[in-house]
């Protein structure tokens, strides 16, 4: 959950998408993919808000992204787009974030997907979701699915696992969550595997 609408935070200003001022939306709802390969990962998540006011909204938006001493660069793809108007959405890049507006219709449900791609030189991918805890509401549904190929080990996945699949050439970790106020990021970390 890696919206930031500042003062109600989803994910500390480096997690979740945050709103850059209050407003009388709900954020309700993510489906996140996560797609290991050697040294990039890429994530595409999906983000669903309820507008139950009468009257439409223009919400700012500042999306953060991880970056550390174990992600040091920042995603080299990003893609930001309206699902539900099927669109793109204009976006500009911060120092560890993007900044977009999303148009909220009066009582609609208004869904937007942030794709990234970027570099994991050490095995790592760290993806934010603790400001979910300032929005004051836990996610009514989330999904998470993360995708390791064959030729890398897991070494560790922070986020409890509901079904692990193994497809042959990949493996599927999935997890699925109700009323969820997570405690802590996904993190993942892999190794090659031994021939």
């Amino acid at each position: 959950m890696k919206i930031l609408f500042a003062l109600l935070c989803i994910g500390g200003i480096f997690s979740k998408p945050f709103m850059l001022a209050a407003q009388p939306v709900d954020f309700f709802r993510e489906n996140i993919e996560i797609d290991i390969s050697d040294t990039i990962c890429t994530v595409t998540g999906t983000y669903y808000f309820r507008n139950p006011s009468s009257r439409s909204l223009n919400i700012p938006v500042l999306y953060p992204i991880v970056i550390n001493n174990r992600l040091p660069i920042f995603p080299e793809y990003i893609s930001v787009k309206s699902v539900s108007g099927n669109k793109e959405i204009p976006f500009s890049r911060q120092k560890q974030a993007i900044r977009f507006n999303l148009s909220c219709p009066g009582q609609s449900i208004i869904i937007f997907q942030v794709s990234y791609r970027q570099r994991t030189p050490f095995g790592y991918m760290e993806y934010i979701l603790t400001t979910t805890k300032n929005w004051g509401r836990a996610l009514e549904y989330a999904e998470y699915n993360i995708r390791l190929p064959a030729n890398l080990r897991l070494q560790h996945l922070s986020l409890k696992t509901d079904r692990i699949t193994n497809f042959g050439d990949f493996t599927l970790y999935y997890t699925k969550k109700t009323s969820f106020l997570p405690a802590k990021n996904i993190i993942i970390k892999w190794e090659r595997s031994e021939p």
